[in-house]
């Protein structure tokens, strides 16, 4: 998400109350707002969890500081949803993507629609974790920190197991905070391995898995990645611990994983 530095100068308040409700003690990472924001620059429209809640307000940015504060336009809240794991805008097909624990919602925005729900599997599948939203208007649901990832096309909203890699291990329940990462040119997925935590890169079209060096990355034990300068990234730790810069070295080795049958 590139937020322009319009938006960063129209709400700083809002940025303010977002880190300050992200470090108050309680069970969720201290990066828990980074995934708990997107924004739309075509409509101007800002996307913000609610905190404590699985709530979502819908806001617009003003096209310029001069103009005012951002206008409330709308708050979407279902009755089952208690918490928000991360949102993602499909700018293609117009929608909201709304993850929670056990569950994904899909907004409809042009025009507006009820949200479509989309299940994963019965109560003693892994949680989710995470979600990506592809180039194509894609979403790739990660379940267990990557244990699981399941794919929902765009076109039918219907979900199906599309790759898992490794095992649960002792990374398995501290990967709330995690953030897996689109690539630039949106044909890879970037995230750490559920067992291990080495930093993984998936192919969207082949499925081929490959493991990335990335020392400064394996020291640290939970972090939300997000593009920085150039083509590095930047690790946010969930536990409030300096940014990390990471460089993306070269690939390591292919790591083996189930591979379902094609799409």
């Amino acid at each position: 998400m590139n937020v322009p530095k319009l938006l960063r100068n129209a709400i700083p308040a809002l940025s303010l109350s977002l880190v300050l409700a992200a470090c108050q003690p309680m069970t969720q990472p201290a990066n828990t707002h980074l995934t708990a924001i997107d924004y739309w620059p075509e409509e101007r429209m800002l996307f913000v969890t609610v905190p404590h809640s699985g709530a979502v307000d819908v806001l617009r940015v003003p096209e310029s500081p001069r103009q005012g504060s951002l206008d409330f336009i709308d708050r979407l809240s279902e009755p089952s949803r208690h918490g928000v794991v991360r949102i993602a805008v499909d700018r293609v097909h117009k929608r909201l993507w709304v993850a929670d624990s056990s569950a994904v919602f899909v907004y409809p925005l042009a025009p507006r629609r009820p949200a479509v729900r989309i299940e994963h599997g019965p109560p003693l599948t892994p949680m989710v974790t995470d979600l990506i939203v592809d180039a194509e208007g894609n979403g790739y649901v990660f379940m267990g920190g990557g244990e699981r990832i399941d794919r929902v096309a765009a076109g039918t909203l219907k979900s199906e197991t599309w790759l898992t890699i490794g095992h649960p291990g002792p990374r398995t329940q501290r990967t709330v905070g995690e953030h897996a990462l689109l690539a630039k040119d949106g044909q890879a997925v970037l995230f750490r391995a559920p067992d291990s935590g080495n930093l993984l890169r998936v192919n969207l079209a082949t499925r081929e898995v490959v493991r990335m060096e990335s020392r400064e990355l394996d020291a640290v034990e939970c972090a939300a990645l997000m593009w920085g300068e150039s083509d590095s990234i930047a690790a946010v730790p969930c536990r409030g611990e300096a940014v990390a810069q990471i460089g993306i070295g070269p690939a390591l080795a292919h790591v083996a994983h189930h591979l379902p049958s094609p799409l």
